[in-house]
């Protein structure tokens, strides 16, 4: 399957459950107040931590390593279950540790039930990591969309039944329980859930870095959950990750899915000692070609959006939106750098580069968190400034380029963010706000900014619009083909 197929294939899916993913965070942000989500996120923030010594970079080996024996792979495997089970039982045991900690007995509830999931992600992990390495995204997509599913089901489920701030940790092991089942039916037959550790050292000496840089990564991440619950309170964490959540849609279902598709892809050209330039500047020129719009549209309509979604109790979040769409804007300029060093086998760099830039970031918001939310905002736009600087020059060394090759990548992109996001400006300089029907702004605005994206791509000759026809030209080959085989 060709790189395009496979990022449309995986596209499909991941879009199907980004929908059922939206649509369960707008009823439960409808039944559950800030606070209780502000309480789940805290414990999951907290064993997002431990996610990270689970995986001690065992899926990023299994995708990368050159040959994947069945010793290596059942290595794998043993590993990542020892570290699992053994994870769970400290999350278990030591629940009690976090409650007193910030003083509420709520959190050592959610940690105990995500700790469940631990006992089960090994046998999903490991079969997504070989699919992933193979390139079989439909079936990557089939494991994730069945998560989605059965967790939204529960956690609505739960909440609606008066569960609270449980049932979304419910609604996790439910999805974890999914991912496994579908894991067995999908599976390879090069897999074995046979364990091993005969061939753990080969597999730890390459995770030991991967772990190093996904701990401070996540360390970094989780932070806005750590020092506002502790300086703030629950009803803090809950307004700036309804925010954070907001601005992350585009990484998380559009970035992610190209992640997932160009990391294994770029893996193999370097295997095969091919050159990948020209492949980064022109996911750069895509990325930013999608983003772009979409993080202005954002700023534009960040009232309509929030008020119309998640409703007047999130009103809070709304300057936060606007505040953390400016960053989000920068940070597409270097897209999936940690994947991309990884690629390129550049673990060592990324690892230096990476602990220097997440203590920055840590630091930004621990001063942030005692100030106010819209500080904490405001931090992590100076932290994606500093990062695109940093990473675009490392990643320019890498692929032989300079600025100026890059600015000429980013010039189609910029060209078609000022023309598509013209129509919308008009429209929100005369009809917003409180005063006028929101519902109204949301999706006039909305649908100005779709059509003015998409007429943008072929007025200004984006790359973009390349790949649209493509996609054109392929379904109406596949759909003459089905009528003529009736």
């Amino acid at each position: 399957m060709s790189i395009r197929s496979s990022l449309l294939s995986f596209s499909a899916q991941k879009y199907i459950g980004f929908f059922i993913n939206f649509a369960t965070v707008i009823y439960i942000a409808r039944l559950l107040t800030p606070e209780e989500i502000g309480v789940f996120s805290l414990g999951a923030g907290i064993v997002a931590m431990a996610h990270k010594f689970r995986d001690v970079g065992i899926t990023v080996f299994v995708i990368q390593t050159r040959e994947l024996e069945t010793s290596l792979l059942r290595s794998a495997f043993g590993l990542l279950l020892t570290i699992s089970w053994s994870l769970a039982l400290i999350l278990f045991v030591g629940a009690h540790l976090f409650s007193e900690l910030y003083s509420d007995a709520r959190l050592a509830t959610v940690i105990r039930i995500l700790a469940g999931n631990f006992l089960l992600i090994p046998f999903g992990a490991i079969t997504l990591a070989v699919l992933q390495r193979e390139m079989k995204f439909f079936k990557v997509g089939l494991m994730q969309m069945s998560a989605q599913i059965v967790g939204a089901i529960v956690s609505i489920s739960l909440a609606l039944k008066g569960l609270s701030y449980a049932s979304l940790a419910w609604g996790s092991l439910a999805g974890s329980i999914a991912t496994v089942g579908m894991a067995f039916i999908v599976r390879p037959r090069t897999i074995s859930y046979l364990p091993s550790l005969k061939r753990a050292r080969e597999v730890l000496s390459f995770g030991g870095r991967v772990l190093s840089v996904n701990l401070t990564t996540e360390a970094s991440y989780q932070s806005p959950e750590y020092f506002l619950g502790y300086f703030q309170n629950f009803a803090s964490i809950g307004f700036f990750g309804r925010a954070r959540g907001q601005i992350e849609m585009f990484s998380t279902y559009v970035l992610s899915t190209i992640s997932a598709v160009l990391f294994p892809f770029i893996a193999e050209k370097i295997r095969k000692g091919e050159e990948v330039r020209s492949t980064f500047l022109y996911v750069v020129t895509c990325i930013t070609g999608l983003s772009w719009p979409f993080y202005i549209g954002i700023f534009l309509l960040a009232f309509p959006t929030m008020r119309v979604l998640f409703g007047a109790n999130w009103d809070t979040s709304v300057p936060l939106v606007q505040i953390m769409a400016i960053g989000a804007f920068l940070l597409v300029m270097s897209p999936i750098h940690a994947n991309f060093l990884m690629a390129t086998g550049h673990i060592k760099k990324l690892f230096k580069t990476d602990l220097i830039l997440q203590a920055i970031n840590i630091g930004l918001i621990f001063v942030a968190a005692q100030i106010s939310l819209t500080a904490m905002a405001l931090s992590q736009v100076i932290y994606a400034s500093i990062v695109v600087l940093v990473y675009l020059t490392i990643q320019l060394k890498i692929i032989q380029s300079d600025w100026r090759e890059f600015a000429k990548a980013l010039w189609p992109s910029a060209k078609l963010a000022v023309v598509s996001t013209l129509p919308l400006t008009l429209f929100v300089s005369v009809y917003h706000g409180p005063q006028h029907n929101v519902l109204a702004q949301f999706l006039g605005g909305g649908a100005l900014l779709a059509a003015g994206w998409l007429g943008g791509v072929f007025l200004v000759k984006h790359p973009l619009r390349d790949e649209i026809m493509r996609f054109v030209t392929a379904f109406l080959v596949r759909v003459r083909k089905g009528r003529s085989s009736l």
